[in-house]
């Protein structure tokens, strides 16, 4: 049975202890101030974020450096001339093959001053390049020695770089740097596989010399004139002009300060771009 409740009872019951209440009212007084100060310390944010630019968008796309060049392969090789072996420092493009190849011969006269080691500058344009060493008395003793038994070395050394399997053997010509250009000459009338001819030279003293020597030559041939050739280069640029109007596959190109600014650690003008041009406008590649 229900007890009579007087009207203050029932007023308790609906509302609670009074140590209820003030506990409550104390809670939501707290939670007032919590309020109050989240939303103050919220204001420098919201500021920011409706005042400031947007930020752009980082790229998804990652800007990645072109990776460096390879530098050739330098190689120390020994072949032969019959029984005599002969040396040499072979310069091997870094990218696959096959390219063509020059073989590095008469390494005397003023012009060595001036295009120095050519073995790197022709790999970095794709060239192989051996450049061959004297026998038996290092570079100097070049000049020393009869321009048959350079013509013999050259001629073995075409061999050996028609052997290389980095090498296109139906590309294989002859850089001749010696004073005169005898080797390639002669190097020309012997072998039936000689692809081009590269000289830095005045062919003999230039004018009918010259362009009766010429004349007997069909390959290709490129002439690397500069400052070291100064006193003939004009007579050499007639007889060649003379020869290219008859037919005759024949072209210079006159060293400039720029060709020696480009060169190289080695102290080499950057021919290999000179030559490796005149292979592509000639079909040589």
């Amino acid at each position: 049975m229900d007890i009579p409740r007087s009207p203050m009872d029932r007023e308790r019951v609906r509302t609670g202890h009074p140590l209820l209440r003030k506990a409550r009212g104390v809670l939501k007084g707290g939670l007032i101030v919590i309020g109050v100060v989240g939303a103050v310390a919220a204001l420098p944010v919201v500021f920011l974020w409706i005042f400031l630019p947007d930020e752009p968008a980082a790229s998804s796309e990652t800007t990645l450096e072109p990776p460096a060049p390879l530098p050739p392969r330098v190689e120390e090789v020994t072949f032969t001339m019959g029984v005599t072996p002969l040396e040499g420092v072979l310069h091997v493009p870094p990218d696959r093959g096959p390219h063509p190849a020059v073989a590095v011969v008469g390494a005397a006269g003023p012009a060595v001053n001036h295009l120095g080691n050519v073995g790197p500058t022709l790999a970095r344009a794709g060239i192989v390049a051996l450049t061959v060493r004297s026998h038996g008395g290092g570079e100097s003793a070049v000049s020393d020695r009869p321009t048959e038994r350079l013509t013999d070395e050259a001629l073995a050394a075409l061999d050996f770089l028609g052997a290389q399997p980095d090498v296109r053997w139906t590309r294989v010509g002859i850089m001749d740097l010696s004073d005169d250009g005898s080797v390639a000459l002669r190097l020309a009338a012997r072998s039936a596989d000689l692809a081009f001819m590269v000289l830095a030279s005045t062919v003999r003293d230039g004018g009918e010399t010259a362009e009766r020597e010429l004349a007997t030559v069909s390959v290709p041939a490129l002439w690397l004139l500069g400052e070291w050739t100064q006193a003939a280069a004009a007579e050499v640029m007639a007889s060649l002009d003379a020869l290219r109007a008859s037919g005759r596959p024949f072209a210079y190109h006159v060293m400039t300060d720029a060709d020696q600014r480009d060169a190289d650690t080695s102290g080499a003008a950057d021919i290999g771009s000179v030559v490796d041009e005149w292979m592509h406008d000639g079909g040589l590649r």
